[in-house]
């Protein structure tokens, strides 16, 4: 499976998240909920699409990229993203974009199951952080 990579305009992401928010018939309130997001995002991925959009001059970063491409190849769900983080920050180092707190918690989780236990639970149904599988 390829995913494609789009750089992008923070307005072109914004419109791309409404028009598949639309898609799915969410709620107002969930509308809302998203857009209060939309002034922290770097980019996104699309499943149906197969395409993360990253934004230009903001997103364009190997941190990002990884970030939406890991999410391109992710089967656990739900709670998915800060199985995405954390496997984010192990492969770049980059600490910026990882909640302290996620960064704690899965360093301990490393700690008890190991790296290589982590990896393979992205690619496994399921709750994302449940290991007694």
């Amino acid at each position: 499976m390829n995913a494609n990579v789009e750089l992008c305009t923070q307005n072109e992401l914004v419109r791309k998240i409404l028009e598949d928010a639309q898609k799915r018939n969410l709620s107002v309130a969930e509308l809302q909920s998203i857009s209060l997001l939309f002034p922290f995002l770097y980019g996104k991925y699309f499943k149906h699409s197969n395409t993360a959009w990253v934004i230009r001059g903001k997103g364009d970063n190997l941190s990002v990229i990884v970030h939406e491409l890991l999410h391109s190849i992710q089967i656990c769900n739900p709670r998915r993203e800060n199985i995405v983080d954390y496997i984010t920050f192990r492969l770049t180092i980059e600490a910026k974009f990882i909640d302290p707190l996620v960064k704690r918690e899965w360093e301990e989780i490393e700690s008890i199951y190991g790296w290589e236990r982590i990896k393979q639970r992205i690619l496994i149904e399921g709750d994302c952080e449940n290991f007694d599988l």
